[in-house]
């Protein structure tokens, strides 16, 4: 019986096709958690699912090429920890570790790719100023187009073709030029 999955893109059940079918390799790209608060069980159906999903791969004879991002800067963080007077890395690595450790109480199995903090380049190394810090998008978009941070090996992201597809699986259509990336953001 073939794996079929819901495509929101294409709003239709299809039957589940590796991009390497020869190789049996698959890339799974799972958004993680934003490290403001601790997990609760709302999000963790999402970890659970993903986790699921690897397993059921692997048994079929896939290696998964698991991944999955942290958020830690974002608009709440950034609030939180104005408001707590904590340092960014201080206030996220809290939850960030909770969160691992609930994982592991789930039985859920860690990403065996790099798991990706989205802040390595900006709260490692950069200040965040009252006027950086009015907008996470803004922040994580002067970053560019990242060619790969340490921690994440090979794995980058071009914020600017990931802005201009925003929204594309809720089929609501948008226009974004680049001028008005450059003003905007």
């Amino acid at each position: 019986m073939a794996l079929k999955l819901f495509n929101t893109l294409s709003r239709s059940v299809q039957e589940f096709v590796p991009l390497d079918p020869a190789a049996r390799n698959v890339g799974m790209y799972c958004c993680g958690p934003t490290v403001y608060d601790f997990a609760h069980i709302g999000n963790w159906r999402t970890f659970v699912f993903s986790d699921l999903v690897r397993r059921y791969l692997e048994f079929k004879g896939y290696t998964v090429q698991h991944v999955m991002n942290i958020t830690d800067v974002d608009d709440k963080i950034i609030k939180r920890v104005r408001e707590t007077s904590t340092p960014l890395r201080q206030f996220t690595g809290q939850f960030e570790s909770a969160f691992f450790e609930d994982l592991r109480t789930l039985n859920c199995r860690n990403p065996p790719r790099s798991v990706c903090s989205e802040s390595p380049p900006i709260s490692g190394s950069v200040p965040l100023s009252d006027s950086a810090m009015n907008s996470s998008s803004k922040l994580i978009h002067h970053r560019g187009a990242a060619s790969g941070w340490p921690d994440c090996g090979p794995i980058g992201i071009d914020w600017f073709s990931a802005q201009t597809q925003s929204g594309c699986l809720d089929h609501v259509p948008r226009t974004i030029s680049e001028n008005q990336m450059a003003t905007e953001y």
